[in-house]
């Protein structure tokens, strides 16, 4: 796992696909300035606060945690349970990607990748791979969505395929 170029891929449709735009959805959600966060677990979910950082990478929007642990004086952004969060947005504005990568120097900080295959598809992929391998997400995105998408049959009409 440290030194070997492995990914993992999964798939969710039909019922555990979460429904067209989730991604807007998502990020929203993640990157809203002030998450609801439990009182006895709001010193523990600090660093799940973002701010955009002044840097795009690799063609991504990039976010980190926010602010300053008052009892270290440390950046949130270097706690080992932090993650930073990259989107890509469309020409429309719609996220078309969102990858969130684990800033855990201590072992191999990983990255989960989501998108859709919408319209073609509503499935949601998940694409995992360390975070030295970031830089290749788009070409991970355009491989798992080829490889998938030539899996669909040519006759689309679900009461003409074999099962």
């Amino acid at each position: 796992i440290y030194d070997t170029p492995w990914i993992h891929v999964s798939v969710s449709t039909g019922d555990n696909y979460p429904g067209d735009g989730f991604l807007d959805r998502l990020t929203a959600a993640s990157l809203a300035p002030e998450p609801p966060l439990d009182a006895k677990r709001a010193d523990a979910l600090a660093y799940a606060r973002y701010e955009r950082l002044p840097q795009n990478q690799f063609g991504l929007t990039v976010y980190g945690p926010a602010g300053v642990d008052p009892r270290t004086g440390r950046p949130y952004r270097e706690d080992r349970y932090a993650n930073d969060v990259f989107v890509h947005r469309g020409k429309d504005g719609k996220v078309g990607t969102y990858i969130e990568c684990g800033n855990n120097r201590e072992g191999v900080a990983s990255c989960n990748q989501k998108f859709s295959l919408e319209p073609a598809i509503r499935a949601e992929i998940n694409v995992n791979y360390r975070r030295d391998q970031l830089s290749e997400w788009a070409q991970f995105q355009s491989a798992v969505t080829d490889q998938i998408l030539n899996f669909r049959t040519k006759d689309a009409n679900p009461s003409t395929v074999n099962r």
